[in-house]
């Protein structure tokens, strides 16, 4: 019988869901996803219940800032607000450097600003370099 026990799996309660915590290395959907995961396996957690512990175990401040805000009243607002969140902060991950928050180079994307400015200089040189050869032309 005391084998049993041990190898039973135990119904997840409201506790369960406080310990899930975003780690240190996980991106934040990555946690949305595993919160998301463990919620499923609370069949009867009050949503004041799901949100209390997702406001205290994500380490993104903005998410909280933004939650506070809208104040979501159910699970699924919560994990909508979450979701849309993730997405707008890995739309910036794409554009920015998130080492010192640069935008990217356009060298890397392949098109814009930093191009304009290339085709300037390189206007600019051929338009040297002619200069250059009509000089030699009318000294030579």
């Amino acid at each position: 019988m005391g084998n049993f026990q041990g190898t039973y799996k135990h119904p997840e309660n409201p506790w369960d869901l406080k310990n899930c915590r975003q780690k240190a290395d996980e991106t934040l959907r990555g946690y949305i996803r595993r919160f998301s995961r463990q919620c499923n396996e609370l069949p009867n957690i009050a949503d004041a219940n799901v949100i209390g512990a997702f406001l205290s175990g994500t380490t993104c401040e903005f998410l909280v800032h933004k939650l506070g805000r809208r104040g979501p009243r159910t699970t699924k607002e919560l994990l909508d607000i979450a979701t849309s969140h993730a997405s707008g902060e890995e739309a910036v991950g794409a554009i920015f450097d998130r080492s010192n928050r640069k935008m990217r180079r356009d060298e890397d994307a392949g098109e814009g600003a930093s191009n304009r400015s290339a085709k300037r200089k390189n206007k600019k040189q051929r338009r040297d370099d002619s200069l250059m050869v009509a000089t030699d032309r009318k000294g030579g």
